[in-house]
């Protein structure tokens, strides 16, 4: 399915959620309190980059009434067609990390001379997290003592992984998922999906609408919820002999098993709140909702909530660094002997 492109105005009316994030870049906007360094931290999908730029284009627009740019000074033309002077986007170019050369040369040398035209130089630091240690002491040696027209904003997963001396100078916004109800009205005005595919979607994403996105566009997810459906389906009959056969189920996904064991969680969690509630409206797979309710009548509520203890365990093994193929065996013996 073809995504509507509708984030090109780049106005914070198109950030879903995260109104605390909102209100505090808004303010920071209207009482010209600009603080030289933010951090936007949380998982991919959640808008970082996105909120980013609204932000830095309200900083640069010239004719903003309050804290919105007002999108048709000469600025705001410029940042939306991406060709702004005055901001710089950085991230991971040849290698997974960002090295100290990268910081020298696209942040610090471009600190050293004044805006061409806007009144901010920014820099909107993709996966800050993944800065070494060396880049983060040069980026340090620049917001220990700002340039007044520098800013700088740090997109990143996890912020924790970042320096102490860092984080001390910068202001952290922790990004969020919205509820998914609200994400799965967002996915359907975005992409032009129906209600029930968005909340499908929108459900496995737990309201990470860019989440969301990316797997409604990904056909090995639809592989992933079928290979779900069928080791379900053989569950009650699954003993040591048939635990290898049971293994390839998994195989073909080990590249993004984390993922692929969510994706048999939720369909054995789904199982249980229908053999629980026996309401279908509750489902994350609605559209699989026969077959979750056969699997329900036909394995007790013990079995369905070991599979799901011994999903859970397997992930935390894998995020450990265990053994694919080890890991994967362990979680079939225990539900073997459930």
């Amino acid at each position: 399915m073809t995504v509507m492109n509708c984030r090109e105005r780049f106005s914070f009316d198109e950030v879903e959620g995260n109104e605390g994030v909102k209100s505090n870049l808004l303010n920071a906007i209207n009482a010209e309190r600009i603080s030289h360094c933010y951090i936007f931290s949380g998982e991919k999908g959640l808008g970082k980059k996105l909120i980013a730029k609204c932000f830095a284009k309200a900083l640069q627009c010239q004719e903003r009434d309050g804290a919105e740019a007002c999108g048709e000074c000469a600025p705001c033309k410029t940042f939306v067609s991406g060709n702004s002077p005055d901001v710089f986007f950085v991230s991971p170019q040849h290698t997974k990390s960002i090295g100290v050369d990268d910081v020298r040369e696209k942040i610090n040398a471009r600190m050293r001379t004044r805006p061409y035209s806007g009144r901010y130089k920014i820099f909107i630091v993709s996966a800050a997290d993944k800065m070494t240690v060396a880049a983060q002491n040069a980026l340090l040696r620049t917001i220990e003592e700002p340039a007044s027209y520098g800013v700088f904003l740090l997109l990143c997963e996890n912020h924790r992984l970042m320096l102490p001396t860092v984080l001390s100078r910068c202001v952290i916004l922790k990004m969020r998922s919205v509820p998914k109800e609200r994400a799965a009205a967002r996915l359907s005005a975005l992409t032009g999906a129906d209600c029930e595919k968005a909340a499908l979607y929108s459900g496995y994403a737990v309201g990470n609408i860019g989440r969301a996105v990316t797997l409604m566009n990904d056909d090995e997810f639809s592989h992933m919820r079928e290979a779900a459906s069928l080791f379900a389906s053989g569950i009650n009959d699954l003993d040591e002999l048939g635990l290898f056969k049971a293994a390839a189920a998994f195989e073909p996904f080990k590249e993004r098993a984390a993922e692929a064991l969510d994706i048999f969680y939720l369909w054995f969690r789904d199982a249980a709140a229908f053999k629980q509630t026996g309401k279908q409206d509750i489902l994350i797979n609605s559209d699989m909702a026969d077959k979750i309710s056969s699997c329900a009548a036909q394995c007790s509520m013990t079995k369905i909530l070991r599979v799901c203890d011994s999903l859970l365990k397997a992930k935390r093994r894998l995020a450990q660094n265990a053994s694919f193929q080890m890991v994967i065996d362990a979680m079939l013996i225990s539900v073997i002997e459930a």
